[in-house]
């Protein structure tokens, strides 16, 4: 869709595109494609939507861009209903995720809730913080999370929901086991296969309340949950944390990273996750702010080639903001 809004966000324009042939027939000339049977659903779909304000200098702005309207086919009913059981002993409890690679920058990484409150997270590729770590999560969070399971129908899901001719995703599966119950279901593009909402929407729920944002991404909680694991905020395991996070685009994690002695400047090959140093991870987000605070905290301060590496990338991707600052950056006039 081609999408214009107003100052406020409202949708004023929406125009559905027709697909594009990138590679038209040998011999033959591209013939008109015409429009999907879904457009004035998806025009209709699209005036319905608030964006948050675009902004230019700080002040609200009009915009252009283009956004997708997404069909889904009707939910698949379980066949078969099975109840949920109750839970008699809470110590046999464990709500699992996990998420697997893809051939993209999917982040990959697995979530164990126990009954105890223990949350296990191991971070593989493609998130901020990999490796082992632990949290907790309260009994009321638990029993909440474990009531979205019974609304979801858990148990008489299906085993898998998935789109086989597809071959570049991610798989999630999710589990959930206690009392010598053990079931667990496989998300692979479910969502085009049927699965239903109810459940989909498991998968962020776990997340959720396991505090998974924390370690994948890098949030306000980051900082002091690797405090309580004596984590070395000078290492550059630390710098790949900050370099994520910057990414991301959380300024809160970022500040605190920076306050905690993360290093500004770490240099790092770009593979498996690893953003490369923060400054250039910055211009890859689209909160302005934060490439700021890491210009004015000194990232790369003395190293140009990450510098002009940052303004190449702001050039590339078209930031104009970015590009202003790290212009000046590089030429040492940013003050």
């Amino acid at each position: 869709m081609d999408v214009e809004v107003d100052t406020e966000g409202r949708v004023t324009s929406a125009t559905a595109l027709p697909p594009i042939m990138l590679v038209p027939p040998i011999k033959r000339s591209p013939q008109p494609a015409r429009l999907s049977p879904f457009a004035e659903r998806a025009i209709t779909e699209m005036r319905s939507r608030t964006y948050r304000p675009f902004e230019r200098n700080g002040e609200a702005t009009p915009a252009t861009f283009q956004d997708y309207v997404f069909f889904l086919p009707p939910e698949r009913v379980p066949s078969v209903h099975r109840p949920f059981p109750e839970i008699h002993d809470w110590n046999t409890l464990r709500i699992g995720l996990n998420r697997g690679t893809c051939f993209g920058s999917c982040p990959a990484y697995g979530l164990e809730i126990r009954g105890d409150g223990t949350v296990k997270y191991k971070g593989e590729a493609y998130v901020a913080v990999t490796g082992e770590h632990q949290g907790s999560i309260s009994r009321k969070d638990l029993e909440t999370l474990l009531d979205l399971f019974r609304r979801a129908d858990f148990f008489s899901l299906d085993s898998k929901y998935s789109r086989d001719n597809i071959s570049d995703g991610q798989t999630t599966r999710m589990s959930l086991a206690f009392d010598g119950y053990n079931i667990s279901v496989v998300d692979y593009h479910g969502a085009q296969a049927g699965m239903p909402e109810s459940a989909e929407q498991l998968i962020g729920a776990i997340d959720l309340y396991g505090g998974a944002n924390k370690w994948v991404r890098g949030d306000e909680n980051t900082v002091a949950a690797l405090n309580r694991e004596n984590f070395d905020f000078h290492s550059q395991e630390a710098g790949a944390v900050l370099a994520v996070a910057a990414r991301e685009g959380d300024l809160k994690a970022v500040q605190d990273l920076v306050a905690a002695g993360s290093p500004l400047g770490v240099r790092m090959t770009r593979f498996l996750g690893n953003p490369g140093p923060p400054l250039r991870s910055a211009v890859e987000n689209n909160d302005i702010q934060v490439l700021e605070f890491l210009i004015k905290a000194g990232a790369s301060n003395n190293d140009l080639a990450a510098k002009t590496a940052a303004l190449d990338l702001a050039v590339q991707i078209e930031r104009k903001e970015a590009i202003a600052l790290l212009r000046r950056y590089v030429s040492g006039t940013n003050n």
